[in-house]
């Protein structure tokens, strides 16, 4: 459910993520045969670009919106629990395509539970987790209500926009400031949410959960923990340069990291291209600019820097 009126420089949608990866070759396999994933691009696998220090990644499409998987330099950690590991990435679905996705994950040899009832998050509906080879943690959200623009994208597989990310913290109070500072976003009321959990709203539907942790796991961090883990978050076009003062006036300067095109001084193109904030407990996001529709482009565009939102900054 959207937001009817949202508050100055609300976040509207989580517009695409990137996880960490222990094989390309196999994470763009698990993109097109579990998510019916679109092959975008790839950087970093040319000598001249690894010779400057670019780590190799990849993107694809999953509907309309771009999934990136960056190649890590150390090995990743064990994978959590299913559906209690964090951060976890979740997809809009219908309910009564629930069994033709586990039976697709069943014949890939895909990890996922048996569908869970659930509304602790926020809103009810039915879950199916799983994950990636490389256990990053992911879920199928089948909602009792679906939001108007939930199946916008295209998707071959059914599989609608990214509905939610649920994330750590360490200390809820600071969380539910930070993201009401910075994203412009309130806690949803439920007496269905644990003491553990605060879930956010977002303006255009979708949600930001986060759960309490005595401290933070080892899959958990932005870019100084696993190199390009981010999520990007998307705002009106017209508020644009209000969210990022925002945060560069709200925030010190470790937790932001400005556009590396960027030269220190050059207002107009910092303001252009943005840059990386991170919370207070290390989850990395940029901002995306939202133009009320989804993107038009799609699996088709092959240009960079193509899309309505602004300059790709990966």
């Amino acid at each position: 459910m959207a937001i009817d009126d949202p508050r100055p420089g609300a976040v509207h949608f989580i517009d695409h993520y990137a996880v960490p990866t222990a094989d390309l070759m196999r994470w763009q396999q698990f993109m097109q045969n579990a998510l019916g994933g679109v092959y975008y691009y790839t950087h970093g696998l040319v000598s001249r670009e690894e010779a400057r220090g670019a780590r190799p990644r990849t993107f694809y499409w999953v509907g309309a919106q771009e999934i990136g998987g960056f190649l890590q330099r150390r090995a990743l950690p064990a994978p959590g629990p299913l559906g209690r590991s964090y951060p976890r990435f979740g997809y809009w679905t219908r309910q009564a395509e629930l069994d033709a996705h586990r039976r697709r994950f069943d014949a890939l040899g895909v990890a996922a539970s048996d569908p869970v009832r659930t509304s602790e998050d926020g809103e009810p509906g039915t879950a199916v987790y799983f994950t990636d080879p490389d256990g990053n943690q992911y879920e199928l959200w089948a909602p009792d209500e679906l939001p108007e623009a939930a199946m916008e994208g295209g998707n071959a597989l059914g599989l609608g926009r990214i509905s939610h990310a649920v994330l750590e913290s360490t200390d809820l109070d600071r969380t539910t400031d930070f993201y009401g500072r910075f994203c412009a976003v309130e806690p949803i009321q439920s007496a269905d949410i644990p003491k553990d959990t605060v879930a956010f709203r977002l303006a255009g539907g979708g949600r930001l959960v986060f759960k309490q942790v005595e401290a933070i796991g080892a899959r958990t961090g932005g870019h100084e923990t696993w190199e390009g883990q981010h999520a990007a978050l998307t705002v009106r076009p017209d508020e644009w340069e209000l969210v990022h003062r925002r945060i560069w006036d709200g925030l010190p300067s470790d937790r932001f990291m400005q556009h590396p095109k960027v030269a220190r001084g050059e207002m107009e193109a910092k303001l252009e291209l943005g840059g990386y904030f991170y919370d207070w407990d290390g989850n990395s996001y940029h901002f995306n600019r939202w133009h009320g529709q989804m993107r038009q482009d799609g699996p088709d565009a092959r240009t960079y820097g193509r899309n309505p939102f602004g300059v790709n900054p990966h």
